[in-house]
């Protein structure tokens, strides 16, 4: 090997360290926000174009962002998502979701449009109560629905949907990897 291609290898190698260090840290403090009780300040919510809130015969809207667990409307609003609607249709963080709040104060939710995602493989493991996969790009919380829908256990390697550009604290587990598989990270 050439010194010219060590150094491009090493200088891949200290770049993926250096964004791996960056979404630990930002899961680690998304961690310590949750135990401590904080929320995030709605300053820190930004909302892309297009996002509105309305009214439809006897219903009302609101759209807003998935932020891995629940839909944060425009109008400041947290939305609990149905564990099993999220899992079952693979939501992935910073996805735009409509909810439909019926005149019967029921709730529908469906996906406006899914943000861009990377797909990457991980083991399952758990954090105290949270379940979470540590994958070679970082630490994702998972929803414990989708690990109970997929009948998954604690050490299982399983792939997930990451949204590209933007550090996340939630991916979505897209299936179970089978252990005869053989996969290797590269």
């Amino acid at each position: 090997m050439t010194r010219k291609t060590n150094q491009d290898a090493s200088l891949r190698a200290l770049s993926e360290l250096i964004n791996t260090a960056e979404r630990s840290l930002h899961h680690a403090k998304n961690l310590m926000s949750q135990v401590l009780g904080k929320k995030a300040s709605e300053e820190e919510v930004h909302f892309p174009e297009g996002l509105h809130a309305y009214k439809h015969g006897k219903s009302k809207v609101i759209e807003g962002i998935f932020n891995g667990k629940d839909m944060l409307g425009t109008d400041k609003k947290v939305y609990p998502v149905p564990a099993n609607y999220a899992s079952k249709s693979k939501i992935v963080e910073g996805s735009k979701l409509k909810a439909t709040i019926k005149a019967d104060g029921s709730f529908q939710y469906k996906i406006i449009d899914e943000i861009d995602f990377d797909m990457m493989t991980g083991t399952l493991i758990k954090d105290g109560d949270r379940f979470v996969v540590i994958t070679q790009g970082g630490i994702y919380q998972v929803i414990p629905a989708s690990v109970t829908y997929l009948q998954a256990k604690i050490g299982d390697r399983v792939s997930i949907r990451v949204p590209q550009g933007i550090k996340a604290t939630y991916a979505t587990i897209d299936a179970l990897v089978p252990h005869d598989v053989g996969l290797v990270e590269a």
